[in-house]
């Protein structure tokens, strides 16, 4: 069932048994407690290891509003496998040992987001994901400033279709994202 569990629902079951009785007596409870209290408080932490966020996308309304998009499938790159998909609020997590990963993010009608980012030791990783609608109004070619050694891209060859393009918000949007974050 965890195995289920993990590749499913993106949650952990974790099953910890101190001791060889089923039903321990009472009294010796609190020196079971005491024996494993550090070891089970360590553990509840790592629930702050990996990466979480929000994922967010352009409303149809408004190309300057962003709001949480229940749905969107996220792959941590190289373990496509075991894929998730973002709450009704836009949140996602994903428990990760330290090290450095890729995130993909893909929604239907929008441009994938490919990410690069990277897990400490000391904590949860926050990676928020805005997510551009695609249109028909301009084309579109963008990529990572020369020189530039920051891990972040985007990937537009596996969202735009010949002839589609994005508006011209859009276009804003990712020259300011160009300027400020990747620079």
């Amino acid at each position: 069932m965890p195995e289920y569990i993990n590749m499913n629902a993106s949650s952990y079951e974790i099953l910890v048994e101190i001791s060889c009785c089923k039903y321990p007596p009472a009294d010796k409870l609190m020196k079971f407690w005491q024996d494993n209290k550090d070891a089970l408080i360590n553990l509840m932490f790592t629930v702050h290891m990996g990466v979480k966020g929000l994922i967010l996308a352009q409303s149809n309304d408004n190309n300057s509003l962003f709001l949480p998009k229940e749905g969107a499938e996220v792959v941590i790159v190289g373990r496509e496998s075991i894929k998730f998909r973002s709450t009704k609020y836009g949140e996602y997590f994903k428990l990760l040992l330290p090290g450095n990963y890729t995130l993909k993010v893909d929604y239907p009608g929008y441009l994938s987001i490919t990410t690069a980012f990277h897990v400490d030791k000391s904590g949860v990783t926050r990676l928020d994901i805005n997510l551009i609608q695609m249109s028909n109004t301009t084309d579109i070619s963008l990529s990572k400033p020369p020189g530039n050694d920051q891990n972040t891209s985007i990937n537009f060859s596996d969202s735009l279709r010949r002839g589609q393009s994005l508006t011209k918000d859009a276009l804003l949007f990712l020259a300011l994202f160009t300027v400020f974050y990747l620079s």
